[in-house]
Parts: C-alpha cells; sequence; structure tokens
C-alpha cells in the first residue's frame, strides 16, 4: 500500500516521495489488540497510520460488518442479528447504515468505471422486463 500525508495542505498529499515518512511508534487496535505501526510526515509534522486510509477508520468491531451483511441479506432482523452476535441493536443499526453507504458508492463508483457496459438491446430488454413485471405489481 502506498501512503501519502493526510494533510490536505502538504505538498505530500497529492504527490508523495518515496522517503516523505518516518516510523514513529504504534499503538495497539481496541478490536484484536494488533499493533498497528505510526507514521510521521517530515514535511508538515502530520502523523498517520495505515488504518487512516481504511473505510472502518474509528470502528470498534469492524469484524462484525461482513456477519452483519451475510446474515442481513439471508433475512434475519435487526433484533435477531444483535442477540446472535452478542452485540447492541444500535450497533447493527450503525454498520447497516455503513453497509449501505458502501454499498451505494461501489454502485456509483461501477456506474463511472462501466458506463458502457451493457449494449442497447440488452438495456431494451430489461426495460421491457421491468414494465412487464409493473402491470403485475399494479
Amino acid at each position: 500500500m502506498r501512503f501519502f500525508c493526510p494533510n490536505l495542505e502538504c505538498k505530500e498529499h497529492d504527490n508523495p516521495s518515496d522517503d516523505f515518512y518516518i516510523k514513529k511508534g504504534y499503538f495497539k487496535t481496541k478490536h484484536n489488540h494488533q499493533p498497528v505501526p505510526r507514521y510521521q510526515c517530515k514535511t508538515c509534522g502530520t502523523k498517520f497510520s495505515s488504518h487512516t486510509f481504511r473505510d472502518t477508520l474509528n470502528q470498534k468491531k469492524p469484524y462484525l460488518n461482513e456477519e452483519i451483511f451475510k446474515l442481513y441479506s439471508s433475512g434475519m432482523t435487526l433484533r435477531r442479528l444483535a442477540k446472535v452476535l452478542k452485540c447492541h441493536q444500535q450497533t447493527v443499526a450503525n454498520k447497516l447504515i455503513f453497509l449501505g453507504s458502501k454499498c451505494v458508492s461501489s454502485k456509483a463508483e461501477n456506474r463511472r468505471n462501466h458506463r458502457c457496459w451493457r449494449s442497447h438491446n440488452e438495456s431494451q430488454r430489461s426495460l421491457g422486463r421491468h414494465r412487464l413485471f409493473a402491470r403485475y405489481r399494479a
């Protein structure tokens, strides 16, 4: 993983050189107590770690994300998820909000990257299919 300075005003934010940071200790995560190295930018002095660039930054139980996604997708209720995973209902609700925003952003990313992946005929067929199902829903 290639790092960059998280400080937006730093010149190493957009164009980082290979040795712009120095190792500056470590910290242990709350969920699995693994040591994570910390770094400091030589230019501006901002401290950061490899976890700074993760989606799960500031989550105390990131290991629950995948399990909640699988169980919720299979139809399990929020209350049952909390009971099975032995956590609070609000934790499950927050994880679902996080996973939902992640899905929306990945869908938008896919649309940007693969704008013309369907041919015109395929899109017309799927449009016809949606019209057919709309008749039966009414």
